[in-house]
């Protein structure tokens, strides 16, 4: 019995141990303490106190270390454990003169702790609290907004000067340093950097690589803020943020190893500023971003697959432009080497803008497009680099001044599609290629309109060239459809439907579409700014009558073809319901000008004949004049008056003589076959769904049976 009262006496020492134990922590929070499995050591000439406190909301430990008195030397907190330690909330409050510097560590000198909840600098003031060491294997910033005394949104970290990070895991919220001129530099993120980074005034990020993404936690992107200093390496598996540098800012080195870049990025260079490594602008994926340059861009640039059109900014549609003042490597130096490169599409804007030096370009390194351009590439200045693009333009390119010696614009795919436009506002002295029947939109040389000269080659595939330039010979069936001109624009008379001085219709001008079709060498339009009255002032038609010209407009309603479009080098003439009398035609230009080109520029047509043309007459109807049908086959006309047979009164005519002689012979079926073969509208013998073989039947059963009048 007594053995058994001992060991129930035991027992109960234990847990009364036990209960005291737990009993004491709330005194030992409030005294000098480190957490379990956690040293806090403290080196100063001042005074200080730790103290820690469990949180029971994260079952985690909080620290608090203070520093006060006078020290002679920056004090050093060094805070280690085990990885398996993850600390709660650290808060520094240095209340001395001088900065501190703080290590948050593994036990070794280079081993890491678990994880750490938040770091805060409390109210200290200014380039107090340096963090200059943190080595973790988890994450950093879980704690931040645990209750008490979290904040919601607050940052994971936030000091004076964060330098050396070696996160394992991810940094779950802002990292905030205050102080000017405390770079943030070495920090490494194995997992996401899921908040923003600010920095002090005329301070910079040295490097900073994060292998996981760069995001909110919901994906939108986050806020970095260089205010007074530059990048010199940001890099991340993808990128989703607004980046600000201020004035001065350089970027060196920007890159995506695997995802896309979304949402802005301002500085004044991309270009070397004395960080280690090649300048360089890099993106694994898509460009789903802005740039906006205030200076220049003097790195490559390579984006891995599309740079978009416009990224989403809190459900609105925002364009992506890619802006740079002063242009792309707008002075003449060779490192670093390479070029712009997009491997897919270029779907936003490029404009790039006028160097110091006229000499140069706002293009002096090469552009190079894998896919299609759907966007706009503007150029305030020169073109002084090679653009290539493996898939057609379906946008727009505009050249500011000239296209230098030597340089080329090439473009595959389909070509310059209809709709795109070329500009080159003075001289084309290079090189435009373009792939066989690939011009369908405009090339506008000479745009500013201030005399430049087309000078170099417009050819396809090449091989063949638009010459002689600038009223070059080929048709629109042999280009594509589209335009290429000097400005101001001249006729290009043999590519007209009827071709200068040809015959038309009068039957014609009934049809829905133009009967005429009067092609200049680029777009046109009528003189709206400088007063005109619409198409009704853009041309005049003229019929010569008596030996003089007078107006015939009434007959006619010209406007730009196809119908609505926005910019067309074709001028259509309608009818108006009353049927033209036959006649030789003219059509000059009083209120028509060259589209978008400063200045409205009078085409220059030839003067004063304008465009001509003659309407005959179409006494059958078949949309053929009479003259053209009577030239491939007199026969129609027997007695010789001029008229086809078959319109004059009187002794009716055999449908099935086909050469029209007035007799039946075999000559007439092959006559009528020619007329089938060729789709002629009188080849429908039988007048039923068109010409079709039953009408062959039909005029053999014609030709066979010689009903009256062929008998």
């Amino acid at each position: 019995m007594f053995h058994t009262l001992k060991i129930r006496r035991s027992l109960a020492m234990v847990a009364l141990s036990v209960l005291a134990a737990i009993l004491l922590v709330p005194d030992r929070a409030a005294a000098q303490c480190d957490p379990p499995g956690v040293t806090v050591a403290v080196t100063t000439t001042g005074t200080f106190t730790k103290s820690c406190s469990f949180n029971g909301t994260t079952g985690r430990w909080d620290i608090t270390v203070t520093l006060t008195g006078s020290p002679t030397s920056n004090p050093t907190i060094t805070i280690t454990g085990g990885s398996n330690i993850m600390l709660g909330r650290v808060r520094v409050q240095n209340n001395t003169a001088i900065d501190c510097r703080v290590n948050i560590r593994g036990t070794s000198a280079l081993g890491r702790i678990g994880g750490l909840g938040a770091f805060d600098k409390g109210t200290s003031g200014t380039d107090k609290v340096l963090l200059l060491q943190l080595y973790t294997a988890g994450d950093v910033g879980y704690d931040r907004e645990a209750p008490p005394n979290g904040t919601p949104g607050g940052p994971a970290i936030r000091a004076d000067m964060i330098y050396n990070l070696d996160i394992g895991g991810s940094m779950l919220g802002d990292m905030v340093s205050t102080a000017a001129g405390r770079s943030m530099g070495n920090v490494y993120i194995g997992g996401n950097l899921l908040g923003g980074v600010s920095i002090g005034s005329n301070a910079s990020i040295d490097h900073l690589d994060v292998f996981g993404d760069i995001r909110r936690s919901d994906g939108e992107p986050v806020a970095i803020n260089v205010p007074g200093g530059h990048i010199g390496r940001l890099k991340a598996a993808s990128i989703a943020a607004n980046i600000v540098l201020g004035p001065g800012g350089v970027v060196h080195h920007f890159e995506t190893t695997s995802g896309d870049f979304r949402g802005s990025l301002e500085a004044t260079f991309l270009f070397e500023f004395g960080t280690s490594g090649s300048p360089r602008f890099i993106i694994a994926r898509d460009l789903d971003a802005s740039l906006s340059l205030s200076t220049a861009i003097r790195v490559p640039i390579t984006i891995g697959r599309h740079f978009t059109a416009a990224r989403t900014v809190g459900g609105v549609h925002v364009p992506n432009v890619i802006w740079s003042a002063r242009g792309y490597f707008d002075t003449n130096i060779s490192y670093p080497q390479g070029s712009f490169a997009i491997v897919g599409n270029l779907e936003g804007v490029v404009h790039m803008g006028t160097p110091l030096n006229a000499a140069r370009g706002s293009f002096n390194r090469d552009l190079l497009v894998g896919g299609a351009v759907l966007g706009e590439i503007v150029m305030d200045h020169h073109l002084n680099a090679n653009l290539s693009f493996n898939g057609p333009v379906l946008g727009s390119i505009s050249v500011g001044r000239s296209v230098l010696p030597t340089r080329m614009i090439s473009i595959g795919g389909s070509g310059l599609e209809g709709g795109a436009s070329l500009r080159i506002g003075d001289a084309l002295q290079g090189t435009v290629v373009l792939p066989p029947g690939g011009l369908m939109g405009h090339i506008v040389i000479n745009a500013n309109n201030n005399g430049a000269s087309w000078e170099g080659p417009v050819s396809f595939g090449g091989l063949t060239q638009l010459e002689p330039a600038p009223y070059y010979n080929a048709l629109s069936s042999f280009t594509g459809g589209g335009s290429a001109g000097l400005v101001p624009f001249g006729l290009h008379a043999m590519d007209c439907s009827p071709p200068q001085g040809g015959v038309v219709a009068a039957t014609a001008f009934a049809a829905a579409q133009p009967a005429v079709l009067i092609r200049s060498y680029g777009p046109v339009d009528h003189a709206v700014s400088a007063g005109g009255g619409g198409w009704g002032g853009a041309v005049v038609v003229e019929r010569f009558d008596g030996g003089s010209w007078a107006n015939a407009s009434s007959f006619f309603a010209p406007a730009l073809y196809p119908p609505g479009a926005h910019s067309s080098h074709i001028v259509g003439l309608w009818g108006t319901g009353a049927e033209p009398p036959p006649g030789q035609y003219r059509v000059r230009p009083v209120g028509l000008v060259c589209a978008d080109v400063p200045g409205e520029p009078a085409v220059a047509w030839p003067a004063p004949g304008g465009y001509q043309f003659t309407i005959d007459a179409d006494c059958d109807g078949d949309g053929t004049p009479d003259s053209t049908q009577l030239a491939a086959n007199p026969g129609l006309d027997a007695n010789g008056n001029g008229i086809i047979d078959s319109c004059e009164g009187g002794q009716p005519t055999c449908p099935c003589d086909a050469d029209g002689d007035g007799t039946i012979a075999v000559n007439d079926i092959f006559s009528y076959l020619s007329l089938w073969f060729s789709n002629a509208p009188q080849a429908d013998f039988d007048g039923q769904n068109g010409v079709q073989v039953a009408d062959i039947f039909a005029f053999l059963d014609c030709w066979f049976a010689r009903p009256p009048p062929c008998n």
